[in-house]
């Protein structure tokens, strides 16, 4: 049932901000998401959920002949959404949003993840970067230099 856009081996990703999403369109979402859009305190949280979840419909409609409503999904064992609907199982993707900002990965082929976050001022990059970097990657990091150019 793989219609639409054709990804083959590919990752696509879709980003748009959340203001141009037609958030009128919260019917399609399906009534587990209408219950978790309600339980937001802030109208800002809540219509950035609605943006995401129409966002996340609308860009899976492109992947294969089906409306924004008819999505099903489930929740793998370690929490992760997945689509449900027949035929569709080999249809990957991913959502992550945040103030100002939406993004969803998408794939035939493989799993796939994306996250965005808001900038933030780092105030101790070589702190932190002492938990996430190798001694390598520090090196490059901090005398600025790029490791294409050394090879």
């Amino acid at each position: 049932m793989k219609q639409g856009i054709d990804a083959g081996n590919g990752v696509y990703l879709h980003i748009i901000e959340p203001e141009a999403v037609d958030t009128n369109q919260v019917a399609c979402l399906d009534s587990t998401e209408q219950l978790r859009s309600q339980a937001f305190l802030f109208d800002r949280d809540r219509h950035l959920y609605v943006a995401a979840h129409v966002f996340l419909r609308q860009v899976l409609s492109a992947y294969a002949e089906l409306s924004p409503a008819d999505w099903q999904f489930s929740v793998g064992k370690y929490g992760k959404p997945a689509i449900s609907n027949p035929g569709l199982k080999g249809l990957h993707f991913n959502l992550s949003h945040t103030h100002g900002l939406l993004a969803c990965a998408v794939s035939w082929q493989h799993e796939v993840g994306v996250d965005i976050e808001q900038p933030r001022p780092l105030n101790d990059l070589r702190s932190l970067s002492h938990t996430v970097l190798s001694d390598v990657e520090m090196k490059h990091v901090f005398n600025g230099t790029n490791s294409r150019e050394q090879e």
